[in-house]
């Protein structure tokens, strides 16, 4: 499935192969089929907008002798989902497939696709970078394949996969985030002229990578700071279960990692192509999908945060309807909203192959949370009214305030449903949980050092 990354939908193309997709900002959509022959074999990859208004799609072409993708196919098209440009490229001598990767649009307009390929050995395929750029009739401007042989620093790479292509924000160069040395998520930076210049593995824990190999940015905090979301590696014990957000500089340092979502039963991931839509510093979705370790069934969740990495709600696409639909990637809109990109996994022909959910910021009913100064005589409880059924209030008269302190509150599948900073002077904390369904909830008030005061709830 290929989605088109630009700054808003207004009317823009999405491509669920083997057919395109128009959608306009409230998620409506046309579709238009790829029947004939001559495109049987093309499998698109990715789509991106160019700064003309036409589309640039990527795809690799099967070559039916080798099983094996040997040509890569450019097709550009127009609004109306007509192709006026095809061109079809031999891959390098020295590969013997092609693996998808991602498109950014340079500063001057030229496409750059960056992607790994692979060579065989005796059964085993080493994956390595390869850049290409193009103009935006698909010409080839620039081609480089990393080699075999190549020593230094890039020769490590051979477990290479590009999840994001971005510009680096302190070069002309680009910042690459995928799979480095050892198979863990890294930060990859290579220059304008597609010459390796580092890579940063990011944090190893308990023996695995910290993170799944989809993370996702679209924050820049400053020129050498971004958000990160991704799925939290928790050891062998709990694997990804987690959400995670982290505050990372481009030399690694992790500044902080917040969890956005947990379930106790299942594996979370990112969506793998467009994880993460910022809006504005308050208003920043994320897209991830929730599966057990058969890999079915398969729901999508939708979360809320801001840049101060608060999590300020939660959607959960559990209906029947949404059911074995895989998040893929998020786009703005121009009205303060995203349009999310569902891919039916396959095993059940009677539904559609692809859905866009349109989601806003009021969808998700952010929960209040302020501070104040009640008489001692007024606190009736660690967490009280309980149950509770438009606000709950707890007592932090024993808070530290010399530090930052959260509080996160779950519900009994262990999903997180808010993830506040502790905000303003006073003793008592109040929480509306109108927005909340009935059950039972569980919350956590923390700094970075210890748990702080945790309890139960019950919401009517």
């Amino acid at each position: 499935m290929v989605g088109a990354k630009w700054n808003v939908v207004e009317n823009e193309i999405i491509c669920y192969y083997p057919f395109f997709m128009t959608t306009d900002a409230d998620g409506n959509c046309e579709s238009k089929v790829l029947e004939d022959e001559i495109h049987r074999n093309q499998v698109p990859f990715r789509c991106i907008q160019l700064k003309n208004g036409n589309y640039f799609v990527a795809c690799r072409v099967l070559e039916e002798e080798s099983g094996y993708y040997k040509h890569l196919a450019i097709l550009v098209l127009n609004s109306d989902m007509d192709i006026i440009v095809e061109r079809n490229y031999a891959i390098d001598s020295i590969a013997d497939t092609f693996r998808i990767g991602q498109l950014l649009v340079d500063e001057d307009g030229s496409i750059v696709l960056c992607g790994s390929y692979a060579i065989y050995y005796s059964n085993w395929f080493p994956y390595r970078p390869a850049f290409y750029r193009f103009d935006e009739e698909g010409n080839i401007l620039a081609c480089r394949y990393a080699q075999p042989d190549e020593q230094g620093g890039e020769h490590r790479l051979w477990l290479f996969e590009c999840h994001q292509l971005m510009k680096h924000p302190q070069s002309d160069g680009y910042l690459i985030i995928g799979k480095g040395a050892s198979g863990a998520t890294a930060m990859i930076f290579y220059d304008r002229q597609f010459n390796y210049v580092d890579d940063i593995e990011i944090e190893i824990e308990h023996g695995h990578p910290l993170l799944d190999e989809y993370a996702h940015s679209d924050l820049w905090l400053s020129d050498d700071e971004m958000l990160l979301l991704g799925s939290i590696n928790g050891g062998l014990t709990q694997r990804y279960q987690m959400l995670g957000l982290l505050r990372l500089k481009t030399d690694g340092t992790i500044v902080q990692c917040d969890t956005l979502c947990q379930r106790i039963d299942t594996n979370i991931m990112v969506g793998n192509n467009h994880g993460m839509v910022c809006i504005n510093d308050t208003t920043i979705f994320g897209a991830y999908y929730a599966y057990d370790y058969a890999l079915y069934p398969v729901h999508s969740g939708i979360c809320l945060f801001d840049r101060d990495m608060e999590l300020l709600g939660n959607k959960f696409l559990i209906e029947d309807d949404f059911c074995d639909f895989c998040s893929m990637f998020m786009l703005p809109t121009s009205d303060n909203g995203c349009l999310l990109s569902l891919n039916n996994l396959g095993i059940l022909p009677d539904k559609p192959t692809g859905k866009i959910v349109k989601m806003r910021r009021e969808d998700f009913n952010p929960i209040p949370c302020g501070v104040h100064k009640v008489p001692k005589q007024e606190m009736q409880a660690s967490a009280f009214p309980n149950p509770a059924k438009d606000e709950v209030h707890f007592d932090i008269t024993a808070l530290p305030r010399d530090g930052e302190n959260r509080i996160c509150i779950t519900d009994n599948l262990g999903r997180v449903r808010m993830s506040r900073i502790i905000r303003g002077e006073g003793n008592l904390l109040t929480v509306g949980v109108s927005s909340l369904e009935p059950g039972v909830y569980a919350y956590v008030i923390y700094n970075s050092q210890n748990e702080l005061l945790k309890g139960k709830f019950v919401k009517e």
